[in-house]
């Protein structure tokens, strides 16, 4: 299989339990990549001038606290939500 199209026609004759196994593999695969890119943009710096943008809108009251979500409560309590959504005072912070 080369193509795009042939892959996609091979998914489409999957088993329905075969097809979940591929979808999620692909959904890691794709949560992985993702979050390669976000750690590479942080690293080389292409987010800074968003980090400090976002900063200084917290800084000014400029922003407001995501609503809290029941799943989310439930999931990881309410310490662990509570401290993820503190705010970062350096953006670096996220390199740790």
């Amino acid at each position: 299989m080369s193509t795009v199209q042939e892959i996609e026609d091979a998914i489409e004759a999957l088993p329905q339990e075969e097809f979940f196994k591929i979808a999620g593999w692909m959904s890691e695969r794709f949560s992985t990549t993702w979050d390669r890119q976000i750690e590479d943009d942080i690293r080389t710096g292409r987010l800074d001038d968003f980090a400090t943008e976002a900063l200084a809108e917290f800084d000014t009251g400029l922003t407001r606290p995501f609503p809290e979500h029941a799943k989310c409560k439930k999931k990881c309590g309410e310490a662990a939500l509570r401290a993820s959504l503190r705010p970062l005072r350096s953006w670096r912070e996220i390199e740790k």
